[in-house]
């Protein structure tokens, strides 16, 4: 593995040591990307923890050999990690870092945060990655500018095509995991997500195993897939905090 960049590495704020959220990237992205809503969460008092997934934050060679396994794997190490400093905890994840935060329920999560989780994509590039044997290794993404907080998108530019087909085989596991879920959940989508299609978050919240009263839909005006660092980001954050501090 090369060396981690700087900035993408992950980061633990310290603060309740009754309540922690742990914070989950997306693919081929860093923890960076999930910084600005861990600062606002900690500034609201909750000991926060943001993972790296292996792989990721280096160069996107390192992706090829991982698994959808092995992210896994990372989840729920820094879950332990974080139950060690907290009685409660959260978890928050952005595309397929929400696939992940899935897997957390079955760990004693008490509630869930699912942002821009990807169950039908809009680039079918993806879906012919699978069993793909030829020489093409990276799929250069498109990248729209201007996008806003440029300084924390420090995930990879390209696409490893042999990684591509993990984030399909975890939204098949995700498939059979929602049901199964009982924790109080909020998912939130844009309605102009460039990645994810919005009907992602209506078949999510559709088969999601939590009773109505403790599932939460919110559906972001802005644009963007990222949307941790898009223009409705204020918004996200606080629905968030009054979701993770609602005792109901």
């Amino acid at each position: 593995m090369a060396k981690v960049r700087k900035g993408a590495e992950s980061f633990l704020l310290e603060g309740s040591s009754t309540k922690g959220v742990l914070l989950i990237h997306g693919f081929t992205g860093t923890p960076s990307e999930m910084r600005p809503m861990g600062e606002f969460l900690n500034e609201r008092g909750f000991t926060v923890l943001a993972v790296r997934l292996k792989g990721h934050g280096t160069v996107p060679e390192d992706m090829e050999e991982c698994t959808f396994e092995d992210w896994r794997e990372d989840v729920a190490k820094g879950f332990e990690e974080l139950s060690e400093h907290c009685g409660e905890v959260f978890a928050a994840g952005l595309s397929m870092g929400a696939l992940l935060a899935l897997c957390t329920a079955k760990l004693g999560a008490k509630k869930l945060i699912l942002m821009s989780m990807p169950v039908f994509l809009q680039d079918e590039r993806a879906y012919g990655t699978i069993g793909y044997t030829g020489d093409i290794r990276m799929l250069p993404k498109e990248i729209k500018r201007p996008r806003p907080l440029e300084e924390y998108r420090l995930g990879y530019d390209a696409i490893p095509v042999r990684a591509a087909p993990q984030v399909l085989k975890g939204i098949e596991e995700a498939k059979r995991t929602l049901p199964c879920v009982k924790v109080p959940c909020l998912v939130a989508q844009s309605v102009k997500d460039d990645t994810v299609k919005p009907g992602s978050a209506d078949y999510i919240f559709d088969h999601l195993g939590t009773k109505e009263g403790q599932k939460r839909l919110l559906r972001l005006g802005a644009p963007g897939h990222i949307v941790t660092l898009g223009d409705a980001r204020e918004e996200l954050f606080q629905k968030s905090a009054d979701f993770l501090e609602d005792a109901s």
